[in-house]
């Protein structure tokens, strides 16, 4: 589509007449009070934009203080439901016995997290020493293969060699073909 083509279609969807405006190679130019008239669809579009654009900001920030408002409202009942758990159970003589023995408790946890972590520790030491066994046997294998390498290539350097003085020789005894032709020729 042409620039011409597009400026045309963007002025008749905008419902401008044809003798209001004229198309040149690169310019449109207007009837007088026109470009006033399209300055005032596009201020009240830009409006329009710009207005959609500042609610929906502003929306977008009320959401989420109003969401944020919920969470600190979920954390204060939280916050006050175990405070008044507390102060009912902090006078109870039970409690009191609960509050000396729960250190003791935490005590085997330990222990317990700690033969978890040995477990784990055992394991990756494991799978460590597997590692390194497969990483020794690539080795061995990368070296075998490269000194199988180098001795293919000495091989080959070998056969290039043959195949130069292969190819001087019958040079030579095609240059003495030739010239016994042309003495056969000749006599």
């Amino acid at each position: 589509m042409s620039p011409e083509q597009a400026a045309k279609i963007i002025l008749e969807h905008i419902n401008l007449e044809p003798e209001q405006f004229r198309l040149g190679k690169t310019k449109v130019f207007f009837r007088a009070g026109v470009l006033g008239q399209m300055e005032e669809l596009r201020d009240e579009r830009l409006g329009k934009i710009v207005t959609w654009m500042q609610s929906w900001a502003r929306g977008y920030l009320s959401r989420k203080e109003f969401k944020k408002l919920q969470e600190q409202r979920l954390a204060l009942q939280v916050c006050q439901r175990n405070l008044r758990k507390y102060l009912k159970l902090r006078t109870w003589p039970w409690y009191k016995l609960w509050q000396k023995v729960r250190p003791l408790l935490n005590v085997t946890r330990i222990e317990d997290e700690i033969a978890k972590l040995e477990e784990k520790a055992q394991k990756a030491q494991e799978a460590f020493e597997r590692e390194a066994k497969a990483k020794k046997e690539l080795e061995g294998l990368y070296a075998k293969l490269l000194a199988e390498k180098t001795e293919l290539l000495n091989n080959l350097e070998g056969e290039k060699g043959s195949l130069s003085e292969i190819t001087e020789r019958a040079n030579k005894l095609q240059a003495q073909k030739n010239d016994l032709e042309s003495q056969l020729q000749t006599d």
